[in-house]
Formats: C-alpha cells, structure tokens, sequence
C-alpha cells in the first residue's frame, strides 16, 4: 500500500523546523496557528478564509532567514530576542529594538554606541531587501510544499499593520486581506504569552488595537484570551478548514505538537491525517 503524505503535514513538519531557525521554543509555530484557528472561529469566518489562516500562520516564519548570513554582518545580538517582542508596538519602540539588535551582547559602555553607529548605515541599506526576501521566499515555499493556492500570495502582506505603517507599506486597514490581520494578532499573542501572563498579552493586544491590529480581531482576543491562548482545548468546530480528529486526553505519549492547531495529528491513523494531499 503506498503511502499518502498530506499537505498540512509536509506544512507542519516545515514550521516545526522553522522554530529551530529562528530560535523558538519547539512547537511556538503551532501554537501561533492554534490561537489563530481559535480566532478565526470566534469570528466566524468563512471555510476559504479559516483555511488560507491555517496554512499562512504555519508558514509565517518560513522565510525569515533567507538571508541570515548578510543580517548577521548587521547585527551582533539576536533580533527575535530584543525585536520580536516589540514588532507590534509603536515605529519608537520598533527602533529601539533594532537598535539593541546591533552591537553584540558582549560589549559594554562605549563600545556598544561605536557599534551602533558602525552599523546602522548597514542596517538602512539592508532592512528593507531583507523584509522583502523573507516574504518572497515564504510565498514560494508555500507554493512547493504544496499549499492551497490561495495562500501564497497572502504571504506578501505579513508584515504589514493596520495602520499603514508596516515596513513595506503595501496595504493598510481592509487592504490587508483577514487571514492576515488574524495571523498578525495570532503571531503577538503567541509571542508575549512566552514572555509574560495571559493578563499581559491581553494588555498588549488591547494597547496595539487600530495601531498594528485590527481592532475587531484585537477585541476578539482580548474577549477570549484565557481560552484562546491556552495549549490544550476543545477542537473547533466542523464547519473549519479542515475536519477535526480529536486525540483522547490522557493518551499515552500525546503531545501539544498531537493536537496541533487543534485538529490532532493522530500517528495512528495514516489513513486519515489532516488535510488535502500534496497530490490532490
């Protein structure tokens, strides 16, 4: 009997190896599309939408280190630990986490201000072509891992904001197609949860609503943040991208990564994994 590998397997493998990469807990790629199918339920979005949220929130990251051999002539620290945490936020503290990005850990004093100046030219000729990369590749490593066709050209929208200030400005507000606004919410929330309590991702998300989110999403997860950002949980429901295979609690050697995006991948059962195959 030939077996059949499935899209959101191949897809899932791929942000499972992404984390690494980007220096992630294992699994945060996940959890970034559980709170994500979460929130597209509690809207009550469409199939075609809730499917184009699964697929872009798995590969959201997939092409950030495209070029991580020339950002690493930039920066000497690490951008996920002193940028992430405030890509969201205001263009002031956006800035100042590049800034602590690019002298590296070990200098002190002075030195660290000689190697902000010595690097920030770098940074002005480099940010935008590296931003531009990552989506670029990320649409194309949709496309051959076999995602629908729909979600590639989503991808070019990731870094933009709700209010227009994204670093590519390429769309603003309802420019911005909803799986995308979702995913932006999803992709913050997921983050400071590694970082602080359920109380404090939901005081971000509400500070940043109509600045970098949309604030009907934004609401959304602030409305329901203890059950949306929680690792465990009821599967959503049938009328979602994809139909819901729930793996017993309790079950011996079951993982958060069993349950991902709260469909189950349950090893089982090969006959029936997740979604479409790559040869539908």
């Amino acid at each position: 009997m030939r077996g059949e590998v499935r899209t959101a397997e191949v897809v899932g493998a791929l942000c499972l190896a992404t984390d690494l990469g980007m220096g992630f807990p294992f699994e945060h790629g996940l959890h970034t599309t559980l709170i994500a199918m979460r929130l597209a339920e509690r809207l009550g979005v469409d199939r075609a939408t809730a499917l184009q949220s699964y697929y872009a929130s798995l590969l959201a990251h997939a092409g950030c280190t495209t070029d991580v051999h020339l950002t690493g002539h930039v920066f000497g620290a690490s951008l996920t630990t002193n940028l992430h945490p405030v890509m969201y936020g205001s263009r002031l503290d956006v800035l100042g986490g590049l800034i602590r990005a690019l002298p590296p850990d070990d200098t002190t004093g002075a030195w660290r201000a000689v190697e902000v100046v010595r690097r920030v030219p770098r940074l002005a000729l480099e940010a935008r072509p590296h931003m531009t990369a990552s989506c670029e590749v990320a649409q194309m490593l949709g496309e051959r891992v076999g995602a629908p066709a729909s979600v590639p050209p989503l991808l070019a929208y990731l870094l933009e904001r709700w209010d227009g200030h994204g670093p590519l400005a390429r769309a603003k507000a309802e420019e911005i197609p909803l799986p995308m606004r979702i995913l932006a919410v999803a992709m913050d929330a997921a983050f400071q949860r590694l970082l602080g309590d359920v109380d404090e991702v939901r005081r971000l998300v509400r500070q940043r609503s109509g600045h970098a989110f949309d604030p009907e999403v934004a609401a959304c997860l602030v409305d329901g943040a203890d059950e949306i950002l929680a690792l465990e949980g009821p599967a959503w429901g049938e009328t979602l991208a994809c139909e819901p295979q729930p793996v017993p609690k309790g079950r011996p050697g079951t993982t958060f990564g069993d349950r991902w995006a709260g469909l189950s991948l349950n090893l089982n059962t090969p006959s029936r994994s997740l979604c479409a195959p790559v040869t539908a």
